[in-house]
């Protein structure tokens, strides 16, 4: 599947997709789209501007999705440690980790940071993450996980 149909099927799924170049930068104002759906012929008209655009999902309360950024294996080992063996939850294969999805905590303040531990961030209201099937400038594949795809 391309970009396009990608986001207009994140967009099904009640995100609001929205394009960002290879250096991880939106290429438009996103803050709309924190509290806004966009709509099916916007995404049309901006992945027609930008075909090769990667796909920028909003994160947190709106969207009802936190994300965990795992930019090492130790990194991400250490957040396994913090995990139920039983627990399934999306995770995205990124060129330099995972993003592991989880539902927002509702009524909850998360925003965004860097350093919750050595190389894991994440990713509440008022932040975004670069989804599948997109891939950066330099090759850098987005991907889902085996069995592990969103949804």
């Amino acid at each position: 599947m391309n970009n396009l149909g990608a986001a207009l099927e994140y967009r099904k799924r009640g995100f609001s997709p929205f394009p960002v170049g290879p250096d991880k930068k939106p290429r438009l104002s996103w803050a709309e789209y924190q509290s806004r759906q966009i709509g099916e012929d916007e995404i049309r008209r901006l992945w027609g501007k930008w075909p090769e655009a990667m796909i920028g999902i909003p994160t947190g309360e709106r969207y009802g999705t936190l994300v965990i950024d795992c930019d090492t294996p130790e990194g991400y080992e250490a957040v396994q440690e913090l995990l139920p063996d039983s627990l399934i939850t999306p995770v995205a294969r990124t060129p330099r980790g995972w993003h592991l999805w989880f539902r927002y905590p509702v009524g909850s303040s998360i925003t965004i940071g860097s350093g919750l531990m050595p190389g894991v961030d994440y990713r509440g209201t008022g932040g975004y993450v670069i989804s599948p099937p997109s891939e950066n400038g330099n090759g850098g594949a987005y991907r889902w996980a085996e069995g592990l795809a969103l949804g």
